[in-house]
């Protein structure tokens, strides 16, 4: 199956192409660049856009920034993204089943925003067992009560995403597509499979 076949397809049936399974891991982007609230860029076929950060006591900023780095902050490998004083928003193109992210948390606060319910807190612990705008979120390791790597889990469907911090690092953003995007995906690929001559 070619893509531009799937595509041609999906065209003509109406339907906006969605995002199968893939993770972000960043590795498509140049080493180096800087991207700032207003700017979008695009990762693994995803468009991410930098949004106003708001800091521990409320107040907004927009002269934040994100950069792609390789330092291992994240706890990945290869290209990961400085988060600071930002908050980055992902269009998946169609609604997800959930995502988990890679991340190092070494200071200040943080943003997360799912499906229009925005959180801002200063650990991920704090969110950790609750149900942020209908999805279950989860955080792992040292870095979910500060200062260190950890894994973030959202379980539950999302229709929109973006997360941010001051000191925050991110790496290896893995979608779990919905089971009806799986099930047009497969339907799609049999329509436009080659036949075979008998």
């Amino acid at each position: 199956m070619k893509c531009a076949q799937f595509l041609s397809v999906l065209v003509a049936l109406g339907v906006a192409a969605p995002l199968g399974a893939t993770t972000v891991d960043f590795e498509d982007l140049t080493l180096g660049d800087v991207y700032h609230v207003g700017d979008t860029f695009v990762s693994s076929g995803v468009p991410i856009t930098g949004q106003t950060f708001f800091w521990s006591a409320g107040g907004p900023t927009d002269n934040g920034y994100t950069e792609v780095e390789n330092g291992g902050s994240a706890g990945g490998s290869g290209n990961e993204l400085e988060i600071n004083n930002i908050n980055l928003a992902f269009n998946f193109g169609a609604a997800i089943a959930g995502l988990t992210i890679d991340f190092g948390e070494y200071g200040g606060n943080l943003n997360v925003d799912v499906n229009g319910d925005f959180r801002n807190f200063e650990n991920f612990d704090e969110i950790s067992g609750l149900i942020v705008g209908g999805v279950e979120v989860t955080a792992t390791g040292p870095g979910a009560a500060g200062q260190g790597l950890g894994d973030l889990t959202f379980d539950g469907t999302i229709n929109s995403f973006a997360i941010g911090g001051q000191e925050f690092w991110i790496d290896n953003v893995t979608v779990v597509p919905e089971p009806t995007t799986l099930a047009l995906l497969t339907s799609v690929a049999l329509m436009i499979r080659p036949r075979r001559r008998r």
